[in-house]
């Protein structure tokens, strides 16, 4: 994982359950970070796959499609099994767990800024694959 994305999401999760058990209580933060966990996770297995792919299949465009299609099915389905976990096993407050879903989504988003910013500016140029 790109250490930008990972520090960006450290920082919003840590903000995010700092508020919210500030307003709320912990239980609320609890699933708050489980959310943001669940998304790093996420992050994590796309940028193991793009190692992947980029080590074992090189220019095979078939190989790179079947890894792809793979990996898309197993981000949905590790997602799936994560929400069912928190929701169901673990009975995080729902609304609070999808929150921290979509707080660390920021995190791509913020990225992508960030990285814009420093293109412009000094034009370094990185892998566009590479999100």
């Amino acid at each position: 994982m790109r250490k930008s994305v990972f520090i960006i999401q450290l920082v919003l999760i840590g903000l995010g359950s700092v508020l919210t058990a500030y307003l709320w209580d912990l239980s609320h933060a609890m699933a708050l970070s489980y959310g943001g966990l669940m998304v790093m996770l996420n992050t994590g297995l796309l940028q193991w796959r793009h190692a992947q792919a980029r080590d074992k299949a090189g220019k095979d465009l078939g190989r790179n499609m079947r890894i792809i299609y793979r990996t898309a099915a197993e981000r949905f389905l590790l997602m799936l099994a994560l929400f069912a976990i928190g929701i169901g096993v673990l009975k995080l407050e729902p609304k609070a767990l999808i929150a921290g879903f979509a707080l660390l989504q920021l995190a791509q988003i913020l990225d992508w800024f960030f990285e814009s910013r420093m293109r412009r500016h000094h034009g370094k140029r990185r892998d566009p694959y590479l999100w």
